[in-house]
């Protein structure tokens, strides 16, 4: 118990405080944190996400970074936000925010209000990027990158992605891992399990240690996923960010 309460202080400090007793939570890095959880959505609720994505028409190239660009370089897989008619209201989403909210307890009631999709202010602090379906086919990646925004960037925008909270929708037999380049390790697409880390800090500044991969799934097999970015305000009357490091 202390070790899981000095946990959620770490995060809180530097990060968003993750709420230890979520069952089937586990930490694989402590600093930065990373953590899994495991049943984060039922396994018909993954399967209704996937199939009402597919059936929709709006699926895309995935774009980079929200920039509006693609690279096959880069990207190969597909895209859609969950935001057109068929998918705006779908059960999963709600499902997504409801336990992203139990896992992040600074956000609880935050789906519910009408900022909730909007640009975070000085008064509403914390928003949702709109969440999203995306799908690689065999032998389809996403090259090494980080999630979070560069300080210019986040300073334009007045916001930086502040947590990553990446739901796995199928299980991927061969290949398809989230690999954290800079900490050594890998996560394995298994239906219902979240992963969740942490791109930009308290103040606002990239964590450059959380660089990650999606590696080819094999081909013959594919993975789905939804990914929700938490984000948090970035103007100027927050502090003036240094790197995070080793502490």
């Amino acid at each position: 118990p202390g070790m899981a309460a000095g946990f959620g202080d770490l995060t809180e400090h530097d990060f968003l405080r993750v709420n230890t007793d979520v069952p089937g939570l586990k930490v694989l890095h402590i600093d930065p944190p990373v953590v899994t959880v495991e049943r984060f959505l039922t396994a018909d609720e993954c399967d209704a996400l996937i199939n009402a994505a597919r059936d929709s028409g709006e699926m895309r190239t995935s774009e980079i970074g929200g920039a509006g660009a693609a690279s096959a370089d880069v990207r190969t897989s597909r895209t859609c936000a969950l935001n057109s008619e068929t998918l705006t209201d779908h059960p999963t989403k709600r499902a997504i925010l409801n336990a992203t909210e139990n896992l992040l307890p600074q956000l609880r009631g935050l789906g519910a209000k009408k900022t909730a999709f909007k640009r975070p202010t000085s008064q509403s602090p914390f928003s949702y990027e709109l969440p999203q379906v995306a799908h690689y086919r065999g032998g389809e990646y996403f090259r090494t990158h980080e999630d979070a925004f560069p300080p210019e960037v986040s300073a334009k925008k007045g916001y930086q992605r502040r947590a990553t909270v990446l739901v796995y929708l199928n299980d991927v037999a061969e290949g398809g891992a989230t690999r954290f380049d800079k900490l050594g390790f890998e996560v394995k697409p298994k239906k219902g399990r979240c992963l969740l880390f942490f791109p930009g800090t308290n103040e606002h500044m990239p964590d450059p240690r959380t660089l990650h991969t999606a590696t080819e799934a094999v081909p013959g097999h594919e993975k789905w996923i939804s990914q929700l970015w938490v984000c948090g305000y970035a103007g100027k009357h927050t502090p003036a960010g240094q790197p995070p490091g080793p502490g």
